[in-house]
């Protein structure tokens, strides 16, 4: 540009050299500062920092020689001059169009200051010089940026700054979660706090240096959020390892508000849906998430607003399952007995149904709580009682899917008898302890069929021992109160007299001791242990009445049919034929060719058979009640009927556990009660699993076009 005579008078006057630096910002550096912020926008994030400086630098430059050119010879009005050309710069280079950009740039370069911050901490001498001059630059690029006299893009600066913080406490927080749950912890977050307000003082922000109670929240805001996506782990698969971790998040909820509390519920509610309530899940599977769900969110959330959400979503996915009641008190009074037998112990708190508390003051508060009372939180559902849902623990949650205590009573009276009958897995003293803390949860009527079950176990041992010396063989006798028991299904036949005589003994022993009652013999249940001997092979092998009903016949000859054992035992034909078959595959007796009806029944004489049966019972006898992998062996068992069942399940579908159940109790050997009905679904689901079933509210299907298995 050349200067004419006439000119130097124009670059005098201060709004015509502001005018001309208007025209050539606009028109000259604008342009090339938009191409040049894109090809910062490309850039790998350890090369923002220099260019970003060389480019303030150089527009200061820049600007600062145009207006000394204009403004020759007029020093005052050249630096009034400059400071209102450098604000125009300002606001149409980084508050304009080109605003957001500028925001990612500048916040891409403090997140790279900070790391370089941190290496510099660390006191790597390979490295510290060169993050020195990269923090160097970058305090002397954001001092000229932020100082009135020059740019003064405050505004810019401060939000990018923002973004920044925010991105920094969000990668420590992240960093922090992925570790091992245990690890997981907010202890050190003054260290975390001091280290960004440093960092932003040496950057050149002292003006804004945050404070500890703003980077406190910020990181609390964080932790929740991050730890909102793994809260199905934390609450349903890692409890109660993640306790801690759930203490931190509640204080970090308490502390903002409740701040992502509806986050945190709403991902839970989709994981649980997605992940636990699923046909491929087995029932006590759901169960121990549900009882993790209770306790965890307890924890988490005194008010127990999330764990009732939470907890009935499960209740009513699981209701609509056929094996739940039992599971439900299997997994109560077996699986998680002695947990729950604390909790019992502990909370001495009455379970009432909901609707008992209809009438009950809610708001009244004991004076000792005046202090720690809170008003429950906007999510709380104002037609539940606040009682009833604080008051609510892994067993009264438990219980509260049946709908009512009666039906829960009902089924723990049944399940009772069962385990009170089967002699190997007999513990009455136990079960006289838990039947003690069930009834601080219940009212003393409510148990009362069940204390007299407990009571009819011990008498039953006291009669033994009194009669012992009168029988010609020992019995155990299970001597119950009918009134009070379960129904209990019998079966009518002639007991073999050997087994009478020793059972009349008995029942005179006992009419001495108890004056005019008298027994009444159950033959379809119990055991006998028996002694069966062929061709020198002896075994001891334990069997119902009727199987031994059944051999005994063959002591009087060795030939029987199905019809003239039906007649001389009084017994069902299809029972007598079901008896004879099991013997059959236990060696001991066999069937001559002909018609089923028509078949003769023979006494056995090889003796393989006989001898794996032995070894059978001896295993049998080796097992212990505490066995962990019992379960599983039970399900393995079930295997050697697949072929059988998928058979079964495609002519007959859809078809119930109960009634597979009720198939495979069939199979079982005498004595034996079989496999459980938890046994069977764990069976199935282990199918569904396999794509070879499928299952819909408790149906079981064959899986068209499934793989041969």
């Amino acid at each position: 540009m050349t200067s004419s005579p006439n000119e130097d008078v124009i670059m005098m006057d201060p709004e015509t050299g502001y005018a001309m630096c208007r025209e050539f910002i606009t028109i000259t550096i604008l342009p090339r500062f938009r191409r040049t912020v894109d090809q910062m926008l490309s850039l790998p994030n350890h090369y923002i920092i220099s260019a970003l400086h060389e480019a303030v630098l150089s527009i200061e430059s820049i600007i600062d020689k145009k207006v000394r050119k204009i403004m020759d010879g007029n020093k005052h009005s050249a630096e009034y001059l400059r400071t209102r050309v450098l604000h125009f710069a300002g606001n149409i280079l980084f508050k304009s169009d080109i605003e957001k950009k500028m925001k990612m740039i500048m916040s891409s370069a403090f997140k790279v200051s900070f790391i370089l911050y941190e290496m510099l901490k660390a006191k790597d001498s390979e490295v510290s010089t060169c993050c020195e001059t990269l923090l160097a630059m970058l305090r002397e690029t954001v001092v000229h940026l932020i100082d009135p006299d020059s740019f003064d893009v405050m505004s810019v600066i401060s939000q990018a700054h923002n973004q920044a913080v925010w991105h920094i406490i969000a990668n420590m927080t992240k960093r922090k979660c992925v570790m091992q749950t245990e690890m997981i912890s907010l202890a050190d977050n003054t260290g975390r706090c001091r280290r960004i307000t440093d960092w932003t003082v040496m950057i050149g922000l002292s003006r804004l240096k945050p404070t500890k109670k703003t980077l406190q929240q910020a990181m609390e805001k964080c932790f929740v959020t991050t730890l909102a996506e793994k809260i199905y782990d934390l609450v349903i698969v890692e409890y109660p390892r993640s306790s801690g971790v759930i203490d931190d998040l509640r204080c970090c909820m308490q502390n903002n508000g409740g701040f992502g509390r509806m986050l945190l519920m709403d991902i839970l509610t989709k994981d649980v849906e997605r992940r636990l309530l699923q046909v491929g899940v087995g029932t006590t599977e759901i169960l121990e998430g549900y009882a993790s769900a209770v306790e965890c969110l307890r924890r988490l959330d005194p008010t127990c607003v999330i764990m009732q959400q939470i907890c009935s979503i499960i209740r009513q996915y699981i209701k609509q399952r056929p094996d739940t009641v039992r599971c439900i008190i299997t997994y109560i009074t077996g699986e998680k007995r002695e947990e729950l037998s604390e909790q019992l112990a502990m909370r001495r708190t009455a379970f009432l149904d909901e609707e008992e508390l209809a009438g009950v003051n809610d708001e009244l508060v004991p004076e000792c709580s005046w202090m720690d009372w809170l008003p429950d939180p906007p999510d709380a559902n104002p037609c539940q009682s606040r009682r009833y849902r604080q008051n609510a623990d892994v067993f009264n949650m438990l219980v509260s899917v049946y709908g009512s205590k009666e039906i829960f009573v009902k089924e723990y009276r049944e399940l009772l008898a069962e385990r009170l009958t089967k002699s190997w897995n007999r513990d009455p003293q136990f079960e006289q302890r838990y039947l003690e803390l069930l009834k601080l949860r219940f009212s003393e009527g409510e148990l009362q069929q069940c204390e007299v079950m407990l009571k009819d176990m011990r008498d039953s041992e006291h009669i033994d021992r009194l009669v012992d010396n009168l029988l010609p063989f020992p019995i155990n006798a299970r001597i119950i109160s009918s009134f009070f028991w379960p129904k209990i299904e019998n079966e009518e036949f002639t007991m073999p007299q050997a087994l009478m005589t020793g059972l009349d003994e008995y029942a005179r022993g006992f009419e001495t001791h108890k004056g005019s009652r008298k027994l009444e013999w159950m033959s379809a249940v119990g055991s006998i242990e028996l002694e069966v001997e062929l061709d020198n092979v002896r075994v001891v092998v334990a069997v119902s009445p009727a199987h031994a009903a059944v051999l005994s016949l063959f002591t009087k000859k060795e030939t029987w049919t199905v019809d003239e054992v039906a007649v001389e035992l009084k017994m069902d034909k299809r029972n007598v034929k079901k008896r004879l078959e099991w013997w059959q595959n236990s060696g001991v007796v066999y069937a001559s060719e002909g018609e089923s009806e028509a078949k003769t029944w023979h006494l056995a004489s090889g003796t393989s058979k006989m001898e794996r049966l032995q070894v059978e019972h001896d295993m049998e006898e080796d097992v212990s009640d505490d066995d962990k992998n019992e379960d599983m062996e039970a399900v393995d068992a079930l295997e050697q009927y697949w072929i059988y069942t998928k058979s079964f399940i495609a002519n007959q579908e859809p078809v119930k556990a109960e009634r597979l159940h009720t198939i495979f109790r069939m199979f079982a050997s005498p004595g034996q009660h079989g496999p459980t009905l938890e046994d069977v679904v764990a069976f199935l689901q282990r199918k569904v699993k396999m794509n070879l079933l499928s299952c819909v509210n408790g149906l079981y299907k064959v899986v068209k076009d499934a793989p041969v298995q």
